[in-house]
């Protein structure tokens, strides 16, 4: 009896211990290190309009490509590429789909996103994953647009702007990742971060809660449950008035290795309730839309 009470007291330290177990999380690449990143989103847009409903699917998967080009004392240099964009759509009956990967495919949408493909631009982030800036797109931007009249590029530049901006960019791939804490983490800690995002001028704030849910020293694995909460004033737009359900989140879990702070995987479920208004001969007219997404990321 004495030997079991001694065992059953020993594993329970032993419990106690791996449960007060911590890490301090960082980048830790080496200068050489590539990796390739998936992102599957499979979107939903629900539409009512003057008693009219409205379904729009929207799959899309896009690989990444990332090479640590510089590793200094608090920062790195990502040489970051798009290597595939594939996605379809369909609206009132009409399909688009492309993949950036075929190569008997001439519609101009192809056209136009195929020489996204293959193009290095460079992102510096910090060891905790915030991101310090991006350069050498505008050189992208340079050469999708060559050939194009003036009028052309005019209209490409102003929505590739509100779309795909060095802004934007780095507030995707931000919002993407989870940004370390400073302090070294336990099973249970809690750390938040507050944000503000523009896109298209709409200004938006962010709430993000990180809890470590599982650490697995064995693995060397992990995991992170994320909520980030989106707050948008009510706007007007060309006209239309705007805004959020205070019920729009973005939701999930992320997999990071303890070693190296590399991102093995994540899965998140996003949803976003919104509201217009709109003049229409005199009279207002109300169109509600609710976006949904899950969206799986992983790493190899």
């Amino acid at each position: 009896m004495k030997k079991f009470v001694l065992f059953c007291f020993a594993f329970l330290c032993l419990l106690s211990m791996s449960a007060a177990e911590k890490h301090t999380l960082r980048v830790n690449l080496k200068k050489g290190d590539t990796f390739t990143q998936t992102i599957d989103m499979q979107t939903s847009l629900k539409m009512k309009f003057s008693g009219v409903s409205m379904d729009i699917d929207m799959p899309m998967v896009m690989d990444l490509k990332f090479k640590v080009n510089d590793v200094f004392r608090d920062s790195l240099n990502l040489v970051t590429e798009i290597q595939r964009i594939k996605f379809q759509t369909e609206v009132m009956g009409k399909v688009l789909r492309i993949d950036t990967d075929m190569s008997n495919s001439t519609s101009e949408e192809f056209l136009f996103l195929r020489k996204f493909i293959g193009k290095p631009f460079t992102m510096t982030v910090d060891k905790r994953w915030n991101v310090l800036g991006i350069r050498d797109f505008d050189g992208i931007l340079e050469s999708v647009l060559d050939g194009n009249s003036k009028e052309e590029v005019e209209e490409v530049e102003a929505a590739i702007a509100s779309m795909i901006s060095k802004e934007r960019l780095s507030g995707n791939f931000a919002e993407s990742m989870v940004v370390f804490p400073e302090e070294p983490v336990s099973v249970g800690y809690v750390w938040s971060k507050d944000d503000e995002v523009s896109v298209s001028g709409i200004s938006m704030k962010i709430k993000t809660t990180n809890t470590v849910k599982s650490i697995d020293s064995k693995s060397g694995e992990v995991v992170i449950a994320s909520e980030s909460l989106v707050d948008m004033q009510e706007v007007s737009v060309e006209g239309m008035q705007m805004s959020l359900s205070k019920e729009s989140k973005i939701s999930g879990e992320y997999t990071y290795f303890i070693k190296t702070g590399r991102l093995k995987s994540s899965n998140l479920q996003m949803s976003i309730p919104m509201n217009m208004s709109v003049q229409e001969k005199g009279q207002a007219q109300s169109i509600s839309m609710h976006l949904t997404a899950d969206i799986k990321s992983s790493t190899r």
